[in-house]
């Protein structure tokens, strides 16, 4: 099986975009192709639960939340405060020769209405990065990478029912709309 290599994943409503690269031989030639998919699937279960997992690093890094020095890492993600945040989505690229990730997300307001927003560039090498859980961050995209590849390969949900690579989704019947009856014209 090929690997892929998953650089950039957005949620939206009705659809996941998806741009990933994965090595194809042409012509002899052995070389990264970058494919941007849009899927007009929901998102399965597990995928969402990895980019809430992101919801965390999202509020730390754009400093939305303020810790003190004594709470655990584990206690953070249990705020009430995160409650209004959500996480669409992340990129995954290279800035320099360094490595690292930019979050999407917004936050939702009391009025209902939400402030979109993205991370700074947070480089993946824990020497010189300026984010004091990287570790945890990078456990959490490898997780969330690995269930969009999962989705590439055409795990998903439909109509509230999740379905796995080697599941069959079963044909829904449509209901017929009964059929307007046209006036009948009188002869004159």
């Amino acid at each position: 099986m090929q690997e892929i290599d998953i650089k950039k994943v957005e949620v939206g409503e009705k659809f996941v975009t998806i741009i990933y690269a994965k090595q194809e031989a042409r012509q002899g030639i052995t070389m990264p192709v970058t494919t941007k998919r849009k899927f007009p699937f929901n998102i399965h279960d597990e995928l969402k639960l990895a980019l809430d997992n992101l919801k965390v690093h999202f509020a730390l890094i754009t400093e939305a939340i303020k810790v003190s020095k004594t709470q655990s890492f584990e206690g953070i993600a249990s705020l009430q405060e995160m409650e209004g945040f959500e996480v669409t989505g992340f990129e995954v690229k290279k800035l320099g020769d360094n490595l690292g990730i930019i979050i999407f997300g917004h936050r939702k307001l009391q009025d209902g209405r939400t402030v979109k927003f993205t991370t700074p560039f947070i480089n993946f090498d824990i020497e010189i990065s300026n984010y004091e859980y990287t570790e945890a961050l990078i456990e959490s995209l490898d997780i969330a990478k690995q269930e969009a590849i999962e989705y590439i390969n055409g795990k998903f949900q439909i109509q509230g029912t999740q379905v796995g690579v080697f599941d069959t989704p079963e044909e829904t019947p449509v209901k017929k709309l009964p059929q307007k009856k046209k006036p009948e014209r009188k002869a004159a």
